[in-house]
């Protein structure tokens, strides 16, 4: 059975924040199985909408850009002035893994965030390339 970790908070417009998923074993490793996010002040009337992008870099992306190889999962979310929320979508790169540090970016809201992780075990040339992936990206 999968050992599922979850991370949750909220994040104001524009910013950033470190998640450490490293463990100090190279072996190990986190999945993003599901991310989701959403405003946790959304007031009827007024039109908003954001989106979170995780990464393996602080750099603070200005778009969901899935040529952007340090980009790995991005979720949005959108609010009418009558109410409705826009369908929330979701997407997160099926080939990535998560070894030493992730990093969560609100753009253009406050956003609550809730990540679910799948810790998985690699073969050491596995995990070689992934630090190597996630390195050479930056």
């Amino acid at each position: 059975m999968a050992r599922l970790r979850t991370l949750r908070g909220v994040l104001e417009p524009n910013n950033f924040r470190r998640l450490i998923v490293d463990d100090g074993r190279y072996l190990n490793g986190m999945k993003v199985k599901s991310f989701t996010v959403w405003s946790p002040s959304m007031t009827i009337g007024v039109a908003a909408a954001g989106f979170g992008v995780l990464t393996y870099s602080a750099a603070i992306p200005t778009t969901a850009n899935a040529a952007n190889t340090s980009q790995f999962a991005w979720s949005a979310w959108g609010l009418d002035t009558v109410g409705n929320v826009a369908s929330p979508f979701s997407v997160i790169d099926p080939d990535h893994v998560i070894q030493q540090d992730m990093f969560i970016h609100a753009i253009g809201a406050q956003l609550s965030y809730l990540i679910v992780l799948e810790e998985i075990e690699m073969t050491p040339p596995q995990a070689v390339l992934q630090l190597t992936k996630a390195v050479t990206i930056d």
